[in-house]
């Protein structure tokens, strides 16, 4: 599992029942890791809305006597190396994002220390200016990050609600498979990115009655989703948008046994 994270030179080879490990160059692993430390801290930027960024680390320069704050401190840079150098792809989808949650209430603590000390120095009119543009960043960016939330999932959550009524009953493959058994209320197998040699296999084993392909799909797919280059066992696609359902005819053959 560990080789599955770290060794991988595409996300999608984390979906494939066998993973093709190392198959590019040495810079075809490296350079996604030096991306991911630019990226994932870019990510805590934002996370911390840019401008908290100085107060927090005025706050861990001025409490880092303490024991808790470098404890802080030290699982903070222990994760962030971590995500970006070994789970590099799962981190800049969402992994380091969602390990953050874990650092920012302790971090706002720190922050607010620092910011305190930081305009003690200050005159009255400096922190009032200071903490009102603060206050719209922050606004700023909350609004910015509803609005993106509502583009990126409400609304691919609504393409697909609107693809359930053409998919056929019983179980199915999807590349998104909990989003889907969530929207539909049926069983969901992730379409292996191996190809659909192994998605037969996977069909087979669970029953499943259609291959549902999006826009977004792995990349042996990609002659099926836009050529529709179709072996004998699937019929043709049901369009709804960019959701393309194909209906699996009798029991797909298996290769593998």
């Amino acid at each position: 599992l560990v080789a599955r994270s770290a060794l991988l030179t595409r996300y999608e080879d984390f979906f494939a029942i066998q993973p093709d490990y190392l198959t590019g160059s040495l810079a075809d692993l490296l350079v996604p890791k030096a991306g991911a430390l630019v990226t994932n801290a870019t990510t805590f930027a934002f996370g911390f809305a840019l401008v908290l960024v100085v107060p927090l680390a005025a706050g861990v320069r001025a409490l880092r006597s303490r024991p808790e704050v470098r404890a802080w401190v030290g699982l903070a840079l222990l994760i962030y190396i971590a995500q970006s150098l070994v789970w590099t792809l799962h981190s800049t989808r969402g992994s380091y994002f969602h390990s953050l949650a874990a650092f920012f209430p302790f971090g706002m603590a720190i922050a607010a220390v620092g910011g305190e000390r930081l305009l003690a120095s200050r005159g009255r009119a400096v922190a009032a200016g200071w903490t009102a543009g603060a206050g719209v960043l922050v606004a700023a960016l909350s609004f910015a990050a509803v609005a993106q939330w509502d583009t990126v999932f409400n609304g691919g959550t609504r393409v697909r609600a609107e693809a359930v009524d053409a998919i056929p009953d019983g179980p199915f493959l999807a590349i998104d498979a909990a989003a889907w058994h969530w929207i539909s209320g049926r069983p969901v197998v992730v379409t292996p990115a191996d190809g659909l040699e192994d998605a037969g296999c996977v069909a087979q084993r669970v029953g499943a009655h259609s291959i549902v392909l999006e826009a977004a799909h792995f990349s042996r797919y990609d002659d099926l989703y836009r050529v529709d280059a179709r072996p004998a066992w699937l019929d043709a696609p049901v369009v709804r948008g960019p959701v393309k359902i194909y209906p699996i005819r009798g029991t797909p053959p298996c290769g593998h046994g």
